[in-house]
């Protein structure tokens, strides 16, 4: 049985998912036995330094916040694992010790993309975090970059964004934030300013706290890390350390995001109901003449993926489905004639082969051709 010293704030949106990441993770080990420390009570220098003779064999820590901590974490001799906050130590400790942080670029990154998913923008501009700039930098990093690597310009909103800052941006404007507080604040700029959100400034921030999120004016589009993820991989290798494998220097895990869940702040123009209903017109009018869902975008003027967001949305299918649904519905209708044969009916149904249509008809249909000729 592997004796382990834990602490975490239960108040915190992502140490609870941390921690249920690692519960996951001792729920299948089956040989921990756990002590939580939790607000208000917390864990301090001296529990830290008596861990040893205490009989403790690992402390796992999401969260650092008592003064001396870090300094007696560089002394004790057990192994550690942090999420995140390595920075505070690690100059001093170089055994035993493992971090597991959010792959803070690829955060970034993400939010790029999306914004470049929801169609074109005037400008695009991230707002950092001032007070925690180690990892607030690599997200900004990750979101120039990425923006760079499709032809695009970042400003950053230096001082987190002001609300000078934010009436000077061209309109329509994406703003990523480094993190939902401060996603919140600009979205509170922007209303002030008499800005529509999301038509003439779209926001995305990072951590996809539902409360937080849900309850923002208007609801958060917001960048989920995977602490789940982090939670287990921090307790994996805390037990690997207690179980004898030897590190001669820091361990760290870094781990992608999760993915991003979209609400009312990045819901762009034009307005769901109405593009998936133009969408709807043309896929009855051209799908059987080869229309494909990348032409259907280009005539829409949006991106692909906005497309079939709003399908998702709005008309209970996929662009996709419903093109083929509608090739298949004009075919069947033509084979009710015995005198058109399948490498007509193909053609003039869109499909690009005889082969292609008795491959999508028998599998959404459920029956053959020749079967489904048989009963007419």
């Amino acid at each position: 049985m592997k004796n382990v010293l834990m602490c975490y704030d239960a108040v915190n949106y992502a140490s609870r998912c941390v921690i249920m990441g690692v519960q996951k993770f001792t729920s299948q080990k089956g040989d921990w036995n756990v002590r939580v420390l939790s607000f208000p009570e917390v864990l301090t220098a001296d529990m830290v330094l008596r861990a040893s003779a205490d009989g403790y064999n690992g402390i796992l820590l999401p969260l650092l916040t008592e003064p001396g901590v870090a300094d007696a974490i560089a002394k004790t001799p057990l192994p550690v694992s942090f999420r995140d906050i390595d920075h505070l130590f690690t100059p001093q400790r170089r055994k035993k010790v493992a971090v597991v942080s959010n792959d803070d670029a690829a955060v970034g990154a993400m939010g790029a993309r999306h914004f470049l998913g929801l169609g074109k923008f005037n400008c695009y501009a991230f707002a950092p975090h001032t007070d925690a700039p180690y990892w607030s930098e690599q997200r900004m990093n990750g979101f120039v970059r990425e923006l760079k690597r499709h032809g695009a310009k970042a400003t950053v909103l230096f001082g987190g964004g002001t609300p000078q800052g934010i009436a000077a941006l061209p309109k329509p404007a994406a703003v990523m934030a480094a993190w939902d507080y401060k996603a919140i604040e600009i979205m509170s700029y922007a209303r002030k300013l008499g800005l529509s959100i999301p038509n003439q400034i779209a926001v995305v921030g990072v951590d996809a706290d539902p409360i937080v999120c849900g309850f923002s004016h208007p609801p958060l589009t917001s960048i989920e890390p995977d602490f789940e993820r982090m939670g287990y991989a921090a307790a994996a290798a805390l037990d690997a350390m207690m179980r004898g494998r030897k590190l001669n220097s820091v361990n760290r895990i870094s781990c992608p995001p999760k993915g991003i869940v979209e609400r009312a702040s990045t819901y762009f123009l034009p307005p769901g109901q109405s593009l998936v209903d133009q969408a709807k017109t043309i896929i009855r009018q051209e799908a059987t003449r080869g229309l494909s869902v990348k032409a259907l975008s280009t005539r829409l003027k949006v991106s692909p993926q906005l497309l079939a967001l709003r399908f998702r949305q709005f008309g209970g299918t996929t662009p996709q489905n419903l093109i083929l649904q509608t090739r298949l519905e004009h075919a069947k209708r033509l084979m009710k004639n015995p005198k058109i044969k399948l490498d007509a009916i193909a053609k003039q149904s869109g499909f690009s082969s005889k082969n292609r249509l008795f491959h999508v008809f028998k599998k959404r249909v459920g029956i053959t051709i020749g079967d489904f000729r048989a009963q007419e």
